[in-house]
């Protein structure tokens, strides 16, 4: 469908920058060029919110928390959310995403030696270190998905966003329908335990808060409850626990896909991979505050900042909640509106603001590791090349960043994912040599929650040392 939508944008959306298409008698208005975008990204979040089928469809699932809440209950939302995983509470995370990040490194160790050709699987594996942290991070739990991958949560999560795809396309609302609604795509039975366990460690958390808050652990959850208590604002139990299964629908999927990417670019480019080794050698991941991951290492910044870019979410569906202007007219309340991230970031013709050529002066369709580099001083006598570079010039102005949302929108759980990202490539790379598996199956990267690897990869990887982690 995406490829379809990317040839009629080429085709019809290049002058106006957007073009309607009528699917299932419904008329859509994909929105290709970023100035028409910043149009309706201006109006949100409450003169345009989420489609209602996005929502009910997150909803249905146990998601009732930020990603789909609107208005009034955004507001709400968002401000607790965000106060629990800013930067400063973030410092106290750290501890959990690198000790996930290092016990994938020591399975991946183990695994590899077990076969003659040195060769591991990733996605399954990663997504459950990752579910491994945010249990860590959010409710001071040890799952321990990654040497236990029947983990009735990590189950459900992985049938999750199958189950809100299908009912978000689906013209029959059939999970309303009593007693087996939930049953009829198979994803009751994975929701009921997942829950279970979800349920149990919150009820855990409350009674160990009931008999004294002070020696509980630094998780989001007690900075969630601190957070309630200081502004007077409680978010009921469905709601706690729907944030709490869209964290772990944003690890376990959207992180994982973003780090299956960031592998299969560095599989495949020994000499990125090893000018990044070499930039992250002498990193102390031990003793890393979180300042650290932003400002030593630089090149590995700016790379994730381009595989973020490079392999965004395709698309975000929006739908005014009143008649608003658009490009001279008037879209009418209820339109159904796409905006086309993926075409907009590596578009030749219009490229987006706040996309930087950096210092090898790449056009927005190349994917630059170095993108993000910028001068350390302005020398208008260096050329562009010669200029030396240390720092990543901000994200904060244009779109070059809308993986993460736009504006007020923007996703309260980014630098959860940046770090763990971080701590999982800084120990990669100093772990290991690797490239993709002998007689590897060709790899596309297709549409995905975000543009990832059509399937998962294989690799063979090589110990930097043979000292045990």
């Amino acid at each position: 469908m995406v490829e379809t939508i990317e040839k009629w944008a080429n085709q019809y959306g290049t002058e106006a920058g957007c073009f309607e298409f009528y699917m299932l008698g419904t008329r859509l208005l994909v929105v290709c060029r970023e100035d028409r975008a910043r149009e309706i990204l201006a109006l949100r979040p409450f003169k345009v919110t989420r489609s209602p089928e996005v929502q009910e469809a997150v909803y249905s699932v146990g998601g009732k928390g930020v990603f789909g809440a609107e208005g009034d209950q955004w507001i709400q939302e968002k401000k607790l959310v965000s106060s629990s995983l800013n930067e400063i509470h973030m410092q106290d995370y750290v501890p959990a995403l690198r000790e996930s990040a290092i016990a994938l490194m020591q399975k991946w160790r183990v695994d590899a030696k077990k076969r003659p050709d040195s060769v591991v699987t990733v996605k399954r594996d990663m997504s459950h270190a990752l579910a491994d942290s945010v249990a860590k991070l959010f409710m001071g739990h040890n799952m321990d998905c990654l040497n236990n991958q029947k983990s009735d949560v990590a189950a459900m999560v992985f049938q999750l966003l199958k189950a809100v795809f299908l009912r978000f396309v689906s013209p029959v609302k059939y999970w309303r329908i009593p007693f087996i609604g939930q049953e009829l795509d198979g994803f009751g039975q994975y929701l009921r335990r997942g829950m279970t366990v979800i349920d149990q460690m919150i009820m855990e958390f409350e009674e160990e808060r009931a008999t004294n808050s002070k020696t509980q652990s630094k998780t989001f959850l007690s900075k969630l409850y601190d957070a309630m208590e200081k502004e007077k604002s409680k978010l009921d139990h469905e709601r706690i626990v729907g944030n709490i299964v869209t964290a772990f629908a944003a690890g376990i999927d959207t992180t994982s896909l973003t780090l299956l990417s960031a592998l299969f670019i560095l599989a495949t480019n020994k000499e990125m991979q090893a000018e990044l080794r070499e930039h992250i050698t002498d990193f102390d991941l031990e003793a890393a505050k979180i300042d650290d991951f932003y400002s030593k290492a630089p090149l590995l910044k700016s790379f994730l900042h381009e595989v973020h870019r490079y392999h965004c979410t395709p698309i975000i569906t929006l739908q005014p909640t009143q008649d608003i202007p658009f490009g001279g007219t008037t879209l009418p309340k209820g339109a159904r509106i796409m905006i086309f991230l993926s075409h907009i970031m590596l578009q030749k013709d219009s490229p987006a603001d706040g996309v930087p050529a950096g210092p090898d002066d790449a056009p927005p369709h190349v994917f630059s590791h170095r993108r993000y580099l910028a001068p350390v001083n302005e020398d208008s006598t260096a050329s562009n090349k010669e200029q030396k570079r240390q720092s990543v010039d901000p994200l904060t102005k244009g779109m070059s960043f809308l993986s993460f949302g736009h504006g007020v929108r923007s996703c309260p759980g980014r630098s959860y994912t940046e770090i763990f990202s971080y701590s999982f490539l800084i120990k990669m790379l100093q772990t290991f040599e690797f490239e993709l598996a002998p007689n590897h199956p060709l790899v596309k990267i297709v549409a995905d929650t975000v543009m990832a690897p059509d399937k998962d990869i294989e690799l063979k990887l090589t110990p930097l040392s043979n000292d045990e982690m």
